[in-house]
């Protein structure tokens, strides 16, 4: 700039001119820090251009007094950017984006990387090593630049606890020096080290409010944090859109719930209010259950003691290891949203569902402690979800869990039932079943419906057998005990595998009473295994019809007539034909 004016200034003269030269700079920083473009560029061509950029220049035109002042003059912080906190509410004004269309101050996004947060943690599975009384710790990877650094190791603390203390000394790429010594030796551990960053991201959490921004850029990276409290109109963005599931860490966004965290979960209600409207999207959640000693959720939502509509929505977000429950939705809590989100590996439930009428798309539980889901209330409704190999059932429903509603669904070998319900009402359509009762052989039903809720209806259900895969077989597909003829369990159609033996038991479906079918096809080749013990049995009363063939139904036929001669066999020939076992094409 000082080539383009041809000279420097030494002075800067007292007069009008120079006020309007700040005022101009004033206008200038807010252009840069929303906008991105130099004052220069966005204002245009005035006499105010011919300041140059010399930094003592700037100080004569400025007084000390002013910077960071109220009405006076945005200070820069290290990095030459304007401090959050100085920046003034523009919520009524509006600057151009990239595209030209108006964006108002709320709608724009903040990279939460230009407000002191890191996202700098360094997360190791294996390799650790340190001997109890030293401080001397060896892994792979250390810097110069760590040193500072909250540090943890899996296992050399008090009694084989995660030991929690900080980086004090580099030594080389190998090791470092502890600010605490271990307590515990051990060898080939886990261990993580990183910038603490929940002081830094709940104050920018804080600052939203109806007037202002609500939405934070999470670079890619991994940020060590502990108890976020969001509060409404609430957007946390990632960096992980497209492939994020199964991606590696360092090219997506990675929150690690921190060792010690006191909070019910990684990510809460803002400070004991009932928030919603709350967006998270494009973001692994890293519980790092093997560092932590008690259970902690990854998304916790308060319980409320009346019907409130919530709408947190989540987007593409994977909530892994957690030493309690994947998610909490809390009593009461109404229309949350989730799409397209994995619930892996967590201690406890994948989901719990304690309120009414939220939705899940395209979503994956899997390989969860507890229940992949545990559905506390009804009214639910989930869409092509995966569910699988969880150590309890696949979704539990409890008596107040009517009308939970799954379409599309797999429920694939989990350790004990696909889906247990006491409730009414469950809707099951197009679902497939495959192995269940993993935890033991022929013990737990693909389906377990107890204690007779009446409703219950399984539509076009499908079951396979991942064998030989697989050793364990589900006890049965169907099991219902309780049900009356009041409370019917409706099955309509039904597809087998063929050829291979499904269940242990042998049988589609055990029950007592109370099953209507409506329906079934079997595929060509199929083979329909019997009990060998008990047996089995079609039909339970003599009441009760049935029919082969396209006839009607009827009861239980009787045979009547002397066996001396033709009137018995005229009789059983004509009921067989009833029954439509037979064509009656004989002749007298």
């Amino acid at each position: 700039m000082a080539n383009e004016i041809g000279k420097k200034h030494r002075s800067a003269p007292r007069s009008d001119s120079s006020l309007e030269r700040r005022g101009l700079l004033r206008v200038g920083t807010l252009i840069t820090a929303f906008t991105g473009a130099s004052a220069i560029s966005a204002v245009g061509a005035t006499g105010a251009q011919a300041v140059p950029v010399d930094a003592t220049i700037f100080d004569a035109y400025v007084p000390l007094a002013e910077k960071g002042a109220a009405s006076g003059v945005a200070a820069l912080d290290p990095e030459a950017k304007v401090p959050f906190s100085q920046l003034p509410d523009l919520s009524s004004l509006y600057g151009p984006d990239n595209g030209g269309k108006p964006v108002g101050k709320d709608e724009l996004i903040v990279n939460v990387r230009d407000h002191g947060v890191k996202g700098d943690a360094v997360k190791k599975s294996s390799g650790g090593g340190i001997s109890a009384g030293s401080a001397a710790f060896t892994g792979a990877g250390f810097t110069a630049a760590d040193v500072g650094k909250a540090f943890y190791a899996v296992g050399a603390g008090t009694a084989a606890a995660t030991l929690s203390t900080a980086i004090a000394a580099y030594v080389s790429p190998t090791e470092i020096t502890l600010a605490a010594p271990a307590v515990t030796t051990v060898a080939d551990a886990a261990y993580m080290y990183g910038t603490d960053d929940t002081a830094a991201i709940q104050a920018l959490l804080n600052s939203v409010s109806n007037k202002t921004h609500n939405a934070f850029l999470f670079p890619r990276g991994s940020y060590i944090t502990a108890g976020l409290h969001l509060k409404s109109n609430t957007r946390l963005i990632g960096a992980g859109r497209g492939g994020w599931a199964y991606e590696f860490y360092e090219r997506s966004t990675r929150l690690i719930a921190r060792p010690g965290v006191t909070t019910a979960g990684l990510i809460n209600d803002y400070k004991g209010t009932v928030g919603g409207n709350v967006y998270i999207a494009d973001m692994m959640l890293d519980g790092a259950k093997q560092y932590h000693a008690k259970p902690c959720t990854g998304i916790y939502l308060m319980d409320s003691t009346t019907s409130a509509d919530s709408l947190w929505n989540l987007e593409r977000v994977m909530v892994k290891d957690f030493s309690g429950d994947g998610t909490y939705f809390g009593a009461w809590r109404r229309a949350n949203r989730v799409n397209e989100c994995h619930f892996v590996g967590n201690a406890g439930h994948g989901s719990v569902y304690a309120g009414t009428d939220n939705s899940a798309i395209q979503s994956m539980w899997a390989m969860n402690g507890g229940n992949g889901l545990e559905m506390l209330q009804g009214a639910n409704h989930f869409y092509g979800a995966d569910i699988f190999n969880n150590t309890g059932h696949g979704v539990r429903i409890v008596p107040l869990g009517r009308m939970n509603h799954f379409v599309s669904c797999f429920f694939d070998t989990n350790k004990k039932c696909g889906v247990y319900t006491e409730a009414k009402n469950t809707s099951l359509v197009q679902c497939r079943w495959t192995s269940n009762s993993q935890e033991a052989d022929g013990v737990y039903p693909d389906v377990d419906i107890v204690a007779g809720p009446s409703g219950v209806t399984l539509i076009n259900p499908t079951f396979y057998a991942a064998v030989p895969a697989l050793a364990n077989l589900p006890h049965s597909g169907i099991r219902a005990t309780g049900n009356t003829g009041s409370n019917l369990v409706y099955v309509v159609g039904f597809s087998h595998d063929p050829g291979t033996i499904t269940w242990r038991r042998g049988s589609y479906v055990e029950t007592t009473v109370g099953l209507l079918h409506k329906g079934f096809s079997f595929a060509d080749g199929t083979i329909l295994q019997t009990g060998s013990s008990t047996g089995t049995r079609l039909g339970g009363a003599a009441t009760q019809k049935l029919a082969f063939w396209g006839a009607r139904p009827i009861t239980r036929p009787t045979v009547t007539g002397s066996r001396g001669g033709n009137a018995a066999v005229t009789a059983l020939l004509t009921q067989l034909a009833n029954m439509g076992l037979i064509t009656n094409n004989t002749t007298v």
